[in-house]
């Protein structure tokens, strides 16, 4: 029994520390991609500043890519959006005129 008892210990042992291995790695892959959303969204922002939001949008678009979880990346989604759409729903809307009321023939009283 002694020997059996030594193998399970010494298996349990190396279990262990590739859990332990395994953890910290998936740690830092998280920490990575967190980092690298960061420097996406930096590059988005410096884009929609300089109004270049085909390139703003690839950006953000890579950051929620590389970190889904970051509200940071939708948020600056929603700011191109309004920059670029926004527009365009004013000048349609300036294009409207109000509609004129019709003129009503006044009705046969029988006077």
């Amino acid at each position: 029994m002694g020997k059996i008892t030594s193998i399970i210990g010494l298996v349990l042992i190396a279990a262990a520390g590739i859990i332990a291995a395994l953890s910290t790695s998936y740690e830092d892959v998280i920490k990575g991609k967190k980092e690298l959303s960061s420097t996406y969204i930096t590059k988005a922002e410096t884009e929609l500043e300089n109004k270049n939001y085909g390139k703003a949008e690839e950006f953000a678009k890579q950051a929620i890519q590389a970190d889904p979880s970051n509200k940071k990346a939708y948020e600056v989604i929603v700011a191109i959006t309004k920059a670029t759409v926004a527009p365009v729903v004013a000048k349609s809307e300036e294009k409207k005129e109000a509609p004129k009321p019709k003129r009503r023939a006044m009705p046969d009283l029988g006077c």
